[in-house]
């Protein structure tokens, strides 16, 4: 027996599981193709590992996202101080959302599609972010396909500095990420320090351009997508050869779009996150992607998953 609440989207053989009292993280999702159910995400077992998601599997991610330097901002002359969850570096990862219940609304499931809001009480009480916003993650589950909507309107007074991003770490019927090919769209990656926050300079990465094998290759990697002048809609493939299948991650990129794509390998190898962002690195420090939104304004961000039967 599960010992936290989870809500639940079925559609034909598929099913997504969502803990909205842990951030929303998404903690299981089957697909189904050619009649075939295959487990995409690796999930967590139990209440206890859910607290301590050292790897922040499954959630959302708002307002900042990735690492910000010492946890601190500068914001119209004020400075403000999130949380250091990241010790050993100094920096924060990942905002704060994922450590607030969020409410679902709208649940409906049908026999080949399903759906679920979740809403995020953001009411301008975090110190480090004391900006009032209506956040919604909206999740439509169809038998081959999940696809999540990000919401965000202002609430505040005045423009405020926003990232939003997506953090799931996706398995194929639990081969080793080692044993996969991995195709990149056209992207270009961060060069780091130690603290893993970007040096400011860029290098063209091609080593993924077409299908290749993962093997022991380490990932910790933050890439920018090139060429997203127009809104378009790019593809990050994962494919397992033993298991002949595989998927794909797309995400809408282009002015107010995801432009950027995080990937790493957790110690284990059993897993690998493939994260859609709209911004990069530090970015309330170094406005690389860093969008503002106007009092008012709503952005919203798309990016999904779907099972594919070739690399």
């Amino acid at each position: 027996m599960k010992d936290y609440n989870a809500v639940e989207l079925a559609a034909g053989a598929s099913r997504l599981e969502l803990v909205p009292e842990f951030g929303g993280l998404i903690n299981g999702l089957q697909l189904t193709l050619g009649g075939r159910t295959v487990d995409l995400v690796a999930g967590l077992p139990d209440r206890a590992a859910m607290v301590n998601n050292n790897y922040y599997r499954g959630v959302a991610l708002y307002p900042s996202l990735n690492r910000m330097d010492g946890g601190a901002y500068e914001h119209n002359g004020d400075r403000y101080q999130f949380v250091v969850n990241e010790t050993e570096r100094n920096n924060n990862l990942h905002g704060f959302l994922y450590t607030l219940a969020a409410a679902a609304e709208n649940l409906q499931n049908g026999a080949g599609k399903a759906s679920v809001s979740l809403r995020y009480p953001v009411d301008g009480s975090y110190a480090g972010y004391p900006f009032a916003a209506d956040v919604v993650m909206h999740y439509t589950l169809e038998e081959n396909a999940l696809v999540m909507e990000f919401e965000v309107t202002n609430r505040h007074a005045a423009p405020v500095p926003v990232g939003l991003g997506w953090h799931p770490y996706f398995c194929i019927d639990g081969t080793s990420v080692s044993d996969m090919l991995l195709q990149l769209p056209t992207v270009e990656a961060a060069q780091v320090n130690e603290r893993m926050l970007p040096t400011g300079e860029m290098a063209r990465f091609d080593a993924y351009d077409e299908p290749a094998a993962i093997a022991e290759r380490q990932f910790d990697h933050c890439f920018r997508l090139l060429d997203v002048k127009s809104s378009r809609r790019v593809s990050t493939r994962l494919w397992s050869p033993a298991d002949k299948v595989g998927l794909e991650v797309w995400q809408d990129a282009g002015e107010l779009g995801y432009n950027f794509i995080q990937v790493c390998i957790p110690p284990d190898r059993q897993s690998i996150a493939i994260e859609p962002m709209t911004c990069g690195i530090n970015a309330f420090n170094t406005g690389d992607g860093l969008l503002t939104l106007t009092p008012g304004q709503t952005l919203r961000t798309r990016c999904g998953v779907r099972l594919i039967n070739q690399p």
